[in-house]
Formats: C-alpha cells, structure tokens, sequence
C-alpha cells in the first residue's frame, strides 16, 4: 500500500515537471495489446486472412504488404483494444494514407475514409475511470501504405504509468528517414516495427564497423542503420560496441 501511494505521488510530480517544461506526456494504457485483423480487401468485408496481437500502431509499408496473405494495395485492417484509464481527458492522433477511422467505446471519434496523402487528425475525449474499447479501421488505397496512433494526457489522469518525453537518457539519436528496428546489426535480421522520419531513441550502442547503432524505443531494444541517425549528444565513434 505504501508503495503504491510512493510511486502515485511521483507520477504527480511527473506530471507537474512536465507541464512547466512544455513537456508531451505520452501514456501507455494500462491492460491489453491490439488484437489485429486484416483482410484482403479495402472495406473489412469477410473473414480475415490474418490475426496478431501488436503493443503500437506504427508500421510504414510502403508499396509493400504487411503480409503474403495481403495484396500490396487494397487491404484493410482492424485494430482492438479494451485497456483501463484513469480519469481524464485524452489526445488521440491518428494518421495515415487512405482511409482511416477511430472509434471510442463504438462511438466514432475520427472518420476519415477516403483516398488521401498522409494526413494527422487529432481528437481529444475526456474519459471515465475505468475500462474501454478502442478500435482503429484502417484501409490502403493507391498512396504508399503507413499508419501511426498515438495516444496523450492531455489533462487529469493522475495516477496513470507515463513517460516524460523530451527529458534525455543518456544519448539520443533522432531518425532522419523512416527505419526498420531489427533484431541484430544487418539487413539479414528481422524487424519487430518501422519508426517513423523525426523519431527521437535512446542510443545504447554500436557495432564494431559504426555501420549499425543499437538503441532503445518504447521498451523494445534493437538496431538501426547509422548513417539515418543523427546523433543529439555524442559521436558514433563514442559509443560502446555492443554488438
């Protein structure tokens, strides 16, 4: 109990550094991942090709199919959630190429479904304490395939797990071009998300050639290619080799 009121009080003073700095706090909502659905058509019509659990709406595809059950254009995907909020009101922003749409609780919040270039939309909702459903409907069309959700405090909220952005741990680097996160230095690994063009990373390491830097993204650890990340307060020569 007492831990509990110890770590509540430090996401007060979080949350109050954070709004005289001018500070983004991002939220991580308590209690499930995105159940995803995809289908081979632009209208989720039928039954999907495929199903995944996902933690972060962000992939940039390209003229690429997220899947080979997927043709390159003319897919669909539905993302779900029902996580725990704490009271307050909420930021939800969501771009994409094509058509998209965000609904809150079956209510729809953005609605945007037509062919487009990558636009943003933001909504703000105050929210109840408590559980609720997000869903993201999302289809491509003749533009390159990408899409990014993300979700803020916008006020209220205490008590909510947050992270303070703009606040430097150690080095950063900030992409200049959007970027696979890979599971080891080189092409040939496997990567878990695509980080979009101006994403700040903490930069843990190197590998031995400065070709590859490994760093650290929304609790996920892994490499991207060096010459598109711009180091904010180091050299890649200064960096521990760790791979």
């Amino acid at each position: 109990m007492f831990g509990r009121f110890v770590r509540t009080k430090l996401v007060i003073i979080m949350l109050v550094l954070a709004a005289g700095l001018g500070l983004v706090v991002t939220i991580s909502a308590q209690g499930s991942q995105w159940a995803v659905e995809y289908f081979n058509n632009r209208n989720l019509q039928g039954q999907p090709v495929l199903t995944r659990n996902i933690t972060f709406i962000r992939s940039y595809w390209a003229k690429f199919s997220p899947a080979a059950s997927l043709p390159p254009d003319n897919f669909s995907i539905r993302w779900t959630k029902t996580a725990f909020f704490y009271a307050g009101t909420y930021r939800f922003t969501l771009a994409a190429n094509d058509g998209l749409r965000l609904f809150i609780d079956n209510t729809a919040v953005i609605d945007q479904w037509h062919d487009q270039p990558f636009t943003a939309y933001t909504v703000d909702r105050p929210l109840s304490a408590g559980n609720h459903t997000l869903r993201v409907e999302y289809y491509d069309g003749p533009n390159l395939s990408q899409i990014r959700f993300t979700e803020q405090i916008a006020s209220g909220a205490i008590g909510l797990p947050v992270t303070v952005a703009g606040v430097p741990t150690g080095v950063q680097g900030k992409l200049v071009a959007f970027l696979h996160l890979r599971g080891g230095p080189g092409t040939n690994f496997f990567f878990t998300q695509t980080l979009d063009w101006g994403t700040i990373v903490n930069v843990v390491g190197r590998n031995a050639n400065q070709t590859w830097i490994q760093v650290q993204f929304e609790g996920q650890t892994g490499w991207i290619f060096a010459p598109y990340v711009r180091l904010l307060n180091a050299r890649v020569a200064d960096l521990p080799i760790t791979g």
